[in-house]
């Protein structure tokens, strides 16, 4: 096998550029075409194409809000008129691993709770006046964790 350090190098690829790759079908080194790498990647790789979302909601009296699920990143702005004595803020119930969801409330809550499926870590009791805070979905371990 060649020394790497030894090649040229280029700058400039194209589909029909070979790599070498160690076969585990049959143990030997083979080269495989650029083409064929990116169908591969192309065929088993998943990105998050959803957007960021904005959900705005202006509770009268408390109650229960559901989160979205499935589009991506959400901001919750949440806009009562006056102080909630109680209010349940439910996260995605199918999120995407490292999905967050950032929530902002511009009146004070007396007791929050932040629900899931999943196990919920670290999540806030209460909120002030134009609080905030974020969780983030962890899919090892399946748990929604605090993080500012």
């Amino acid at each position: 096998m060649t020394n790497i350090y030894n090649l040229t190098e280029i700058d400039n690829l194209t589909g029909g550029d070979n790599f070498e790759v160690f076969d585990l079908s049959n143990g030997n080194s083979s080269k495989c075409s650029l083409s064929s790498i990116q169908a591969f990647m192309q065929a088993n790789l998943t990105f998050n194409s959803a957007s960021d979302t904005t959900q705005a909601f202006s509770p009268a009296t408390g109650g229960d809000v559901q989160v979205t699920s499935g589009i991506g990143n959400v901001y919750l702005r949440l806009t009562p008129l006056a102080t909630l004595a109680n209010l349940e803020i439910s996260l995605p119930t199918l999120p995407d691993d490292k999905q967050e969801v950032l929530v902002k409330c511009t009146q004070i809550v007396t007791t929050l709770v932040v629900s899931s499926t999943d196990t919920v870590l670290g999540a806030p009791v209460t909120l002030t006046a134009n609080g905030s805070f974020k969780m983030r979905y962890e899919a090892n371990g399946s748990t929604w964790d605090l993080v500012a």
